[in-house]
């Protein structure tokens, strides 16, 4: 292994959808924490783990990542999980195009310490990717973002 590149795993779109799983998870009265699970991209506890997890690289192009809060995104790579944290929300701050916005999210720092099996789990569902990175994986034409943006 001396001397070779490390590469991660490419990541790939999940095999059932955002709505597919949310039905799923609504039929088991677990749709809360679904939604939490969703949610939990803008806590940037997740974020810096992930960032750490893959020593700073993007595993779709395996270039080092910026850091883990501006330019980047959590790419979920399976849907079919919820939060075990039931309460403990948080708020978070977190800079956009904008200005600062706030969002109420999971309070994974407790999970990770507390449950670290369903912490662990939870993690590998997850990437950290440029922005870019993340629109030419699900398919975005970055023309059409662009022009959006600037109307």
């Amino acid at each position: 292994m001396r001397g070779q590149k490390y590469e991660l795993p490419k990541p790939t779109n999940p095999k059932t959808s955002y709505s597919e799983a949310k039905d799923l998870f609504e039929l088991q009265g677990k749709l809360g924490q679904f939604k939490k699970f969703a949610r939990n991209t803008k806590n940037l506890f997740i974020r810096e783990r992930l960032f750490f997890r893959q020593h700073g690289l993007c595993p779709f192009c395996n270039k080092p990542l910026p850091y883990y809060i501006m330019e980047v995104c959590i790419h979920h790579l399976d849907y079919k999980h919820y939060c075990v944290l039931c309460d403990d929300d948080i708020r978070v701050y977190t800079p956009s195009k904008r200005g600062r916005s706030s969002s109420k999210v999971p309070n994974c720092e407790i999970c990770y310490f507390y449950f670290p099996a369903e912490s662990e789990e939870c993690l590998s569902k997850l990437v950290l990717i440029h922005r870019e990175c993340h629109e030419k994986l699900h398919g975005v034409d970055q023309n059409t973002t662009k022009k959006r943006l600037i109307a």
